[in-house]
């Protein structure tokens, strides 16, 4: 269970514990892209987070910046984690239902609705590696120094 970092805000903390009990939905695009959002939310605010829990000089001696820089870390990779094992998820279940209409020989337009919903979450989980590669890129800017 992680501890709250002395600088770092409490929000954080609060939206990586959210993060981990919001599931992704599968049978619903707009609920599904909705949950993501409120999920990378840690990504979008982690030029925000990183300088609220990475000292200025001024306060270096204050803080540990790379256990603070660690923390951070590890918060960021549970949630990466969780997302991507629920959008893979989400995936699988879209192509299995594809494959069970067509089975059934279910009607055409049905097919049509699965597959375009299967394009739609392949194409958010592309978003998602873009989006996980600039928030390691961004840590990486800001918390290197502190971690060699």
């Amino acid at each position: 269970r992680p501890s709250l970092p002395r600088r770092c805000c409490a929000r954080l903390l609060l939206e990586v514990l959210a993060a981990r009990t919001m599931s992704i939905p599968c049978d619903n695009f707009r609920e599904f892209k909705r949950v993501l959002q409120e999920q990378r939310k840690i990504d979008d605010k982690i030029i925000y987070e990183l300088n609220a829990a990475i000292p200025t000089s001024s306060f270096a001696a204050k803080v540990n910046a790379g256990d603070e820089c660690n923390k951070f870390w590890g918060q960021l990779q549970e949630v990466h984690a969780k997302r991507t094992v629920e959008i893979d998820e989400c995936l699988r279940q879209a192509s299995q239902t594809i494959l069970n209409l067509q089975q059934k020989q279910s009607d055409e337009m049905d097919i049509r609705n699965a597959q375009v919903l299967l394009r739609q979450m392949k194409s958010e989980k592309l978003a998602e590696s873009i989006l996980q590669e600039q928030s390691k890129v961004t840590f990486n800017e800001r918390c290197a120094r502190y971690l060699q």
